[in-house]
């Protein structure tokens, strides 16, 4: 499994208050220091784009005289329903850019690994279009029955030879 960037978790004491809002870095790690002795429930508030939330609680405990160091995997599951922001795929065959250099519509713009979710269950961008065939495979059949109706007209028409 990735580690996912930029998913947010918000830190509550036994009262409930937050005293802490970390942030997962590119290695999907975040940390909280100068927490007092007690019991604490970490809560994610923001899922990583493509990812759907987990808002499930997590109970944490520090106790005296044992290691301060406590470690929670929060396995976030991929968001069927995502859709790029953007409608042109960069790279794609869309009217391209007109010129400008926005990044959110120029074709030559490539995604850094991080940029897109990851992982097993990522529909692709052809997974989610209907294959139509392609120009090459259209014309030919095209072709082939242009090719046969000229056929069948020549047969229909030419003159039979009387003995």
């Amino acid at each position: 499994k990735k580690p996912l960037k930029d998913a947010t978790f918000d830190v509550l004491d036994e009262s409930g208050q937050v005293v802490a809002t970390v942030t997962t870095n590119a290695s999907g790690e975040a940390s909280v220091t100068n927490l007092a002795l007690g019991a604490y429930t970490v809560v994610e508030t923001k899922a990583p784009t493509g990812y759907l939330l987990d808002d499930t609680p997590q109970s944490v405990r520090f106790e005296a005289g044992q290691d301060d160091n406590i470690t929670l995997i929060v396995e976030n599951t991929i968001d069927p329903d995502f859709e790029f922001e953007n409608p042109e795929i960069p790279g794609g065959s869309g009217t391209g850019n007109s010129g400008t250099k926005d990044p959110g519509t120029d074709p030559d713009v490539t995604f850094e690994e991080d940029d897109v979710p990851t992982g097993a269950g990522k529909p692709s961008i052809t997974d989610r279009l209907p294959f139509l065939g392609t120009d090459a495979s259209n014309g030919l059949w095209i072709g082939l029955l242009l090719l046969l109706v000229g056929a069948g007209f020549i047969w229909s028409t030419r003159k039979r030879k009387t003995v």
